[in-house]
């Protein structure tokens, strides 16, 4: 069975310290470009030849300056010794023989049906600028009595807000954050498309599984989901003056609701944690043959 570590910043003397003492697999996520040369180096110089080395690159390259470089040098030192994950089918195409995972954020499933008034917009999670804090703001400053908007409570009102809006504890309980999603219609992801241009968002995968209607910005990851399932139309102009007009007939849209619904079943199958075991398994499995 494979051997897992807790996510630590441990130093070099560490990793060569645990690799000496530990046999199996040893499984990396969210490191950084030292901790990727301290796992090579400490695996090279004291692995097992029955060891392996899981890693999973969550962010691309170019955001991670030389990892590209890296991983290249990584499978030369070490061959079949390590294994690469991936949960970004975008880095997945720049990555040689990447596994692509399954993103197991497993929420109620409803059926996608039309909104009812006044529509609830939520924009989920902390406001920050990566995840479109300006155009949230601007948004605020519309008046539109059909719908709601409903933010952390963080973020600070403008004093140009017009539009009617609710405001949330930054961090739910789990049971308050699930009750959010099943009350909301529209899940607002506006995120910057460079932070975000290869990696994954556990929000859009939630929202399409809820049943709910993602509304994102062109570019990146989120936007080449969308348009796997023929969903340009959810790709939005943020900075539309008539933004809440233009939306209206698309949340109301049979074709939308269509398309949405066959991407929540192939996301119900593939993101889920019984997924995400199998893939696993199968790794190891052809790890040991």
């Amino acid at each position: 069975m494979p051997w897992f570590r807790e996510k630590q910043h441990h130093l070099f003397y560490d990793y060569c310290t645990l690799i000496k003492q530990k046999r199996g697999i040893f499984f990396q996520e969210n490191f950084n470009l030292k901790e990727l040369f301290y796992l090579t180096v400490a695996m090279r110089l004291f692995g097992k030849k029955e060891d392996r080395l899981w890693l999973v690159f969550r962010y691309d390259f170019s955001m991670l300056r030389g990892q590209g470089r890296w991983h290249r040098l990584l499978l030369r030192i070490l061959g079949a010794r390590v294994q690469l994950f991936t949960d970004s089918a975008l880095i997945a195409q720049d990555l040689a023989g990447a596994t692509l995972l399954p993103i197991p954020h497993m929420p109620r499933c409803d059926v996608i049906a039309a909104p009812t008034l006044p529509i609830c917009c939520w924009w989920p999670g902390e406001p920050r600028e990566a995840k479109g804090r300006r155009e949230i703001m601007h948004l605020l400053s519309h008046r539109d009595a059909r719908y709601e908007m409903v933010f952390s409570e963080e973020l600070p009102l403008p004093p140009t807000t017009r539009m009617k809006s609710r405001q949330l504890s930054p961090i739910l309980p789990r049971s308050a954050y699930e009750r959010q999603f099943s009350v909301s219609d529209v899940i607002l992801l506006p995120y910057d498309k460079g932070t975000y241009k290869s990696s994954t968002s556990g929000i859009l995968v939630e929202a399409v599984i809820a049943g709910k209607v993602p509304l994102i910005k062109e570019g990146g990851w989120l936007a080449y989901e969308l348009r796997r399932f023929g969903l340009e139309e959810l790709i939005v102009d943020w900075d539309d003056p008539n933004f809440f007009d233009t939306i209206y007939p698309l949340l109301f849209s049979n074709s939308v609701r269509e398309k949405l619904a066959a991407m929540q079943q192939e996301y119900i199958v593939f993101h889920s944690k019984e997924n995400f075991g199998k893939i696993f398994m199968q790794q190891l499995g052809s790890g040991l043959g």
